[in-house]
Protein backbone atom coordinates (compact mmCIF):
# COMPACT_ATOMS: atom_id res chain seq x y z
CA UNK A 1 0.00 0.00 0.00
CA UNK A 2 1.06 3.45 -0.95
CA UNK A 3 1.83 6.75 1.25
CA UNK A 4 -1.34 7.56 3.21
CA UNK A 5 -3.29 4.80 1.62
CA UNK A 6 -5.45 2.65 4.04
CA UNK A 7 -7.39 -0.59 3.86
CA UNK A 8 -10.55 -0.47 3.41
CA UNK A 9 -12.63 -2.43 5.79
CA UNK A 10 -14.99 -5.74 3.96
CA UNK A 11 -18.40 -4.42 3.65
CA UNK A 12 -19.97 -6.50 5.45
CA UNK A 13 -17.68 -5.17 8.89
CA UNK A 14 -19.07 -1.90 10.76
CA UNK A 15 -16.71 0.95 11.23
CA UNK A 16 -15.57 0.61 14.47
CA UNK A 17 -17.56 2.95 17.48
CA UNK A 18 -16.18 6.65 18.05
CA UNK A 19 -13.76 6.23 20.32
CA UNK A 20 -14.03 9.97 21.77
CA UNK A 21 -17.33 11.83 21.78
CA UNK A 22 -17.07 15.64 22.86
CA UNK A 23 -18.17 15.64 26.95
CA UNK A 24 -21.16 18.10 27.52
CA UNK A 25 -18.10 20.25 28.92
CA UNK A 26 -16.43 20.23 26.18
CA UNK A 27 -19.27 21.17 24.20
CA UNK A 28 -20.54 24.25 26.11
CA UNK A 29 -16.85 25.38 26.46
CA UNK A 30 -16.44 24.84 22.01
CA UNK A 31 -20.40 27.14 22.13
CA UNK A 32 -18.82 29.71 24.57
CA UNK A 33 -15.90 30.09 22.48
CA UNK A 34 -17.54 30.86 19.54
CA UNK A 35 -19.96 33.08 20.96
CA UNK A 36 -17.45 35.17 22.40
CA UNK A 37 -15.51 35.41 19.10
CA UNK A 38 -18.64 36.93 17.23
CA UNK A 39 -19.03 39.43 20.07
CA UNK A 40 -15.30 40.31 20.12
CA UNK A 41 -15.39 42.16 16.83
CA UNK A 42 -11.84 43.75 17.31
CA UNK A 43 -10.42 40.33 18.21
CA UNK A 44 -8.56 41.74 21.17
CA UNK A 45 -9.61 39.09 23.43
CA UNK A 46 -11.88 40.81 25.31
CA UNK A 47 -15.73 41.60 25.05
CA UNK A 48 -15.82 45.67 25.97
CA UNK A 49 -19.19 47.70 26.43
CA UNK A 50 -18.89 49.31 23.15
CA UNK A 51 -18.76 45.70 21.53
CA UNK A 52 -21.65 44.26 23.57
CA UNK A 53 -23.92 47.69 22.59
CA UNK A 54 -22.49 47.33 18.62
CA UNK A 55 -23.48 43.57 18.74
CA UNK A 56 -26.55 42.36 20.90
CA UNK A 57 -30.13 43.34 20.38
CA UNK A 58 -30.84 43.38 23.69
CA UNK A 59 -28.13 45.91 25.14
CA UNK A 60 -30.30 49.41 24.30
CA UNK A 61 -28.29 51.66 27.09
CA UNK A 62 -24.98 52.26 28.64
CA UNK A 63 -26.64 50.78 31.21
CA UNK A 64 -27.67 47.76 30.14
CA UNK A 65 -24.25 47.30 28.60
CA UNK A 66 -22.92 47.79 32.24
CA UNK A 67 -24.58 45.39 33.79
CA UNK A 68 -24.03 42.76 30.88
CA UNK A 69 -20.47 43.26 31.48
CA UNK A 70 -20.61 42.73 35.29
CA UNK A 71 -21.83 39.92 34.62
CA UNK A 72 -19.44 37.85 32.99
CA UNK A 73 -16.04 40.06 33.97
CA UNK A 74 -15.37 37.77 36.91
CA UNK A 75 -12.14 39.94 38.08
CA UNK A 76 -13.73 43.49 37.85
CA UNK A 77 -11.03 44.72 35.28
CA UNK A 78 -14.53 46.50 33.34
CA UNK A 79 -14.11 44.17 30.04
CA UNK A 80 -14.57 39.96 29.48
CA UNK A 81 -11.92 37.64 28.57
CA UNK A 82 -12.91 34.64 26.65
CA UNK A 83 -11.51 32.70 29.40
CA UNK A 84 -14.16 34.47 31.72
CA UNK A 85 -16.73 34.05 29.41
CA UNK A 86 -15.98 29.93 29.34
CA UNK A 87 -15.22 29.84 33.25
CA UNK A 88 -18.90 31.89 33.57
CA UNK A 89 -20.81 29.35 31.34
CA UNK A 90 -19.35 26.38 32.41
CA UNK A 91 -20.20 26.99 36.07
CA UNK A 92 -24.02 28.02 34.67
CA UNK A 93 -24.09 24.71 33.31
CA UNK A 94 -22.99 22.96 36.33
CA UNK A 95 -26.06 24.49 37.89
CA UNK A 96 -28.69 25.06 35.80
CA UNK A 97 -28.01 21.84 33.17
CA UNK A 98 -26.34 21.91 30.52
CA UNK A 99 -29.19 21.96 28.07
CA UNK A 100 -30.50 25.54 29.69
CA UNK A 101 -27.03 26.77 29.55
CA UNK A 102 -26.81 25.87 25.71
CA UNK A 103 -30.10 27.70 25.00
CA UNK A 104 -28.73 31.02 26.86
CA UNK A 105 -26.01 30.98 24.24
CA UNK A 106 -28.17 29.91 21.38
CA UNK A 107 -30.14 33.10 22.09
CA UNK A 108 -27.60 35.58 22.57
CA UNK A 109 -26.33 34.00 18.98
CA UNK A 110 -29.93 34.36 17.56
CA UNK A 111 -29.60 38.23 19.24
CA UNK A 112 -26.15 38.58 16.83
CA UNK A 113 -28.15 37.28 13.99
CA UNK A 114 -30.84 39.79 14.80
CA UNK A 115 -28.75 42.82 15.29
CA UNK A 116 -26.95 41.94 11.84
CA UNK A 117 -29.88 41.16 9.73
CA UNK A 118 -31.28 44.76 11.27
CA UNK A 119 -28.34 46.62 10.39
CA UNK A 120 -28.11 44.92 6.92
CA UNK A 121 -30.08 47.38 4.32
CA UNK A 122 -28.27 50.33 5.82
CA UNK A 123 -24.94 48.64 4.56
CA UNK A 124 -26.29 47.81 0.97
CA UNK A 125 -25.87 50.74 -1.70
Amino acid sequence: MGCGASKAPPSDEQPPPMEHRPSKEDTIEAVAIVVFQLIDVNEDGTIDIGEARKILTTIETEENARDFISTYDLDRSGMITQDEWVTYFSSMAESIGYSDALRLLKGLVQDIRDKESSCEPSTKA
